[in-house]
């Protein structure tokens, strides 16, 4: 084959690879900033470090990382990019798993928080449940981080 018919077809290609992934790129820049808009990196920050850690969640910040997991699944706001889909899955099941742990471990006493209050007959149960809570909240911010790594690596946000 001609080494000058070829030169055009790469060429050609290249462009029409850079296009579409520019236009991925826009799309999944505005999937970012959407599910940005409803948990950014500084609320979840403040929930997983600091509420959590005091025991005490606000209703307002409950129903944000339901909102935000949810969000995280919906098909719509599936990212385009492999690795950057990969890593909202992965937080979206650890963001799922978190909100099943507290589910069964937080009370709500006056409509306006939740606090951790696990079984209050078995002594033992506080401990057990205080480290599963603990090692699930490490392995949500984990996966937390590891997709705004992916997102500011690839998207350049």
């Amino acid at each position: 084959m001609d080494p000058f018919r070829i030169v055009p077809l790469i060429k050609t290609m290249w462009e029409l690879s850079s296009s579409l992934i520019g236009m991925h790129r826009e799309r999944d820049i505005a999937i970012f900033h959407k599910l940005d808009s409803i948990l950014d990196e500084s609320r979840v920050k403040n929930i997983l470090d600091y509420s959590f850690f005091t025991e005490c969640l606000r209703v307002e910040e409950r129903e944000l990382l339901y909102k935000f997991e949810d969000a995280l699944q919906r098909v719509e706001n599936r990212y385009l990019h492999p690795v950057i889909q990969v890593r909202a899955t992965a937080l979206a099941r650890e963001m799922s798993e978190l909100l099943r742990t507290v589910g069964a471990t937080f009370r709500s006493d006056d409509g306006e928080s939740y606090r951790f209050h696990p079984d209050p007959i078995d002594p033992t149960a506080y401990d057990r449940e205080w480290d599963k809570l603990h090692d699930q909240v490490e392995k949500t911010s984990k996966a937390y981080r590891t997709y705004r790594q992916a997102v500011k690596k690839r998207l350049q946000v």
